[in-house]
């Protein structure tokens, strides 16, 4: 499971001045790096893609989660996690 502030981050989701514990965690791009791997790997799994390249099929991957609209990657997102 990804935690709730660690997909905000990931995502770049902007936190509401409400949400005092957001200003006290800080992720560096280190901590991201899994939970990031481990939904490529969940959204490669999904798109049926079987590549030995890893870094191939990542960039394939991201070039089509970039072509999706915000809402629809929020669905994919929430829907992958779920």
């Amino acid at each position: 499971m990804i935690l709730p502030y660690t997909l905000k981050r990931l995502l770049n989701h902007k936190t509401s001045r409400s949400d005092v514990t957001a200003g006290y965690t800080v992720l560096t791009a280190e901590e991201l790096r899994e939970p990031a791997d481990r939904i490529c790997q969940r959204l490669l799994e999904c798109a049926g893609v079987k590549s030995t390249d890893k870094d191939n099929a990542i960039d394939d991957l991201t070039r089509k989660f970039a072509s999706l609209s915000k809402s629809h990657r929020l669905e994919l997102m929430s829907a992958l996690l779920a």
